[in-house]
Parts: C-alpha cells; sequence; structure tokens
C-alpha cells in the first residue's frame, strides 16, 4: 500500500484554515478489505474560521485542541478536546471557530460497506452522533492510523483495517449502553456474530430474550424489516466477505453462515444477489 501526502493551506475573507492530507492509492472498493481508509487528515484552522463540509463517506473527527461550534440541520452544538464526531455520508455540517482560539483536529474517512453498516446503528447513520471525551482514548487509535498511512508497507492495509474496526468498536460501546435500542443493537451483534448456530424466530426470540411479536415489533421499528429478512441479509453479507477475502470453501462458507445445505445456501445467495456463490467469487463482487 502507497499513500498520497499533501498539504492545502486556505486564506479568504480574514478566515485561515490548513490541512495535511494522506490519501491511500487503493482503487475506490477496494476488495483488500471491507473496512478501508481511504483518507487520513490533521486540520488547523484559526480563529474566525467557517468552513461547510459534506463528504460522501463516513468521516470520523477527534478534536484535538481548541473549541469549535458545529452546526447542522437540527442546531448547534459544541465540541471540545477529546470530543469524537462520527459524521455520516452526505450529512452537511459547518465548523465554526470563535475569534478568540485556535482549534485542531484529526480526521479519518472511509466507505459504507457490510461492516460499517453493522457496527454503526441505524441512528448514527441518518444523523451522525458526538461522542463526549470520557475514558476511552481516541487519540493513540487515529495515531496509528497516521503512522501506518505514512509508512505504508506489505501489511499496511490489514493494520489500518484492524485499527478501524476497534475504534468503531469502541463507538459502538459508547452509544449502546443505557438506551433500549443500544440494548436491541448489543443483541443483534451478539446474533449476527453467532453465524454457525441455528436460526428461527423461537430462537431468535430466546436470544433477545422476548416473546415473538415483541421482537416482530422490535425489528420492524430499528431496522423496518421481519427478524428473519434482516438476518438472512445479515448471512449473507457475511458469506460475501469470505467469498471474496478469505480461501475457503463455498462448503465451509455456508457451515459458518449457518446453513448446513450447501445447495440452500447456493440457493438463497443467488435469490439475493442474482449469481451463485462461484460467480460472486469468481467476478470479485461484482
Amino acid at each position: 500500500m502507497k499513500s498520497i501526502s499533501f498539504c492545502k493551506m486556505v486564506e479568504q475573507n480574514s478566515e485561515y484554515y490548513e490541512e495535511q492530507v494522506l490519501l491511500s492509492t487503493l482503487a475506490r472498493h477496494s476488495m483488500v478489505s471491507f473496512l478501508d481508509i481511504s483518507a487520513f487528515g490533521k486540520s488547523l484552522f484559526r480563529g474566525g474560521a467557517r468552513l461547510p463540509i459534506t463528504s460522501d463517506r463516513w468521516v470520523l473527527q477527534l478534536q484535538i485542541s481548541g473549541q469549535a461550534h458545529v452546526e447542522t440541520s437540527d442546531g448547534v452544538y459544541s465540541v471540545y478536546p477529546g470530543d469524537l464526531l462520527v459524521i455520516p455520508p452526505k450529512f452537511t455540517h459547518t465548523y465554526v471557530v470563535p475569534e478568540q482560539t485556535d482549534m485542531r483536529k484529526y480526521f479519518m474517512i472511509f466507505r459504507s460497506g457490510p461492516l460499517p453498516d453493522i457496527l454503526l446503528n441505524k441512528e448514527i447513520q441518518s444523523g451522525g452522533v458526538r461522542i463526549r471525551k470520557d475514558k476511552t482514548e481516541f487519540r493513540p487509535i487515529f495515531e496509528a492510523v497516521f503512522k501506518e498511512m505514512s509508512e505504508g508497507g506489505a501489511e499496511a492495509m490489514e493494520n489500518l483495517s484492524v485499527h478501524l474496526y476497534r475504534l468503531l468498536y469502541l463507538i459502538q460501546n459508547q452509544i449502546m449502553h443505557g438506551t433500549a435500542a443500544g440494548h436491541f443493537q448489543m443483541n443483534l451483534r451478539e446474533a449476527a456474530y453467532d453465524m454457525a448456530s441455528g436460526m428461527s424466530l423461537d430462537s431468535l426470540a430466546d436470544h433477545f430474550g422476548v416473546g415473538k411479536y415483541s421482537l416482530i415489533r422490535q425489528f420492524k421499528k430499528e431496522t423496518g424489516q421481519a427478524p428473519i429478512r434482516y438476518m438472512i441479509a445479515l448471512r449473507l453479507q457475511h458469506a460475501e466477505q469470505l467469498l471474496l477475502l478469505s480461501n475457503m470453501s463455498i462448503t465451509e462458507i455456508a457451515a459458518v453462515c449457518g446453513y448446513s445445505s450447501p445447495s440452500f445456501f447456493a440457493a438463497e445467495f443467488k435469490k439475493h444477489l442474482g449469481m451463485t456463490p462461484r460467480q460472486f467469487r469468481q467476478q470479485g463482487g461484482k
């Protein structure tokens, strides 16, 4: 993996900001990883700067120093050193730095995909989230990402995926504590990880600790889908990853994803994706 590094400085209308940016040279939608970091940057905004920002990918922004106000369609809130912003694709926000202070932040940009969609719940995907600084320290992970992208190397892409997964996992745990939606997402994640077990409405209801009808209502509210339909989609997303990223046989992948019959797995896969697992692997997921 190689990265392209550049700096930009902008001064206009008495406003000033500068950024050091590292861009990954991997092609978009690379099949090397389902957690691709496409860019990492360090920003300096001088007091009085005002910068509208929209990205077509996920953005994580960590406040390093100084205070800023973030304007969104839902209102205005302040961010302080140690705060983390999780910004979904195509979500417009504006950074406003008070006149009396300068502000520094780190940011990383990564693409959407099956794993981010699982790790970042529906509420975050629609409106983003601000995480206040607490015992969780995000900065070392950001600095590790910067180091990997600066130095490159044969294992850089794998290491970056590990760093990003760890960061998303920490974010998810922060958000999930103390809310009904959070408990649902935790149960959902555990059920998704237990791919090899059998799946039925009764077993899911038992896993979530509720009755079948309550489970159906929860899934409709949180995902917009029926429980079994949603879990099948998750299992097939997992199968897609294994087909592209592993050397496992299709029979092995079927078993890992909870299908005792490889032929039924192939039929289910083709029903949802329009091609057999073998064709999907041969075509690289295209």
